[in-house]
């Protein structure tokens, strides 16, 4: 499941850092919940917020980090 954001992370894009209380860990990086789940379902993050991103990940089973 969490190979769509491993395939992200390869890209020179920055967008999975910007977090400012919550973050998941994938390989080395700590991404951005709302980021994962964009890359997840397609969705803009602007689409959701992030009590529903944690909410989906929560469901999916991937633990969810405080800052």
């Amino acid at each position: 499941m969490l190979d769509v954001a491993y395939q992200a992370l390869q890209t020179d894009d920055q967008e999975f850092t910007r977090f400012q209380s919550w973050y998941v860990d994938v390989g080395t990086n700590r991404v951005a919940p709302k980021w994962l789940v964009s890359q997840l379902t397609g969705l803009s993050v602007r689409d959701f917020t992030t009590k529903e991103a944690l909410r989906l990940l929560a469901q999916l089973g991937i633990e969810v980090k405080r800052v």
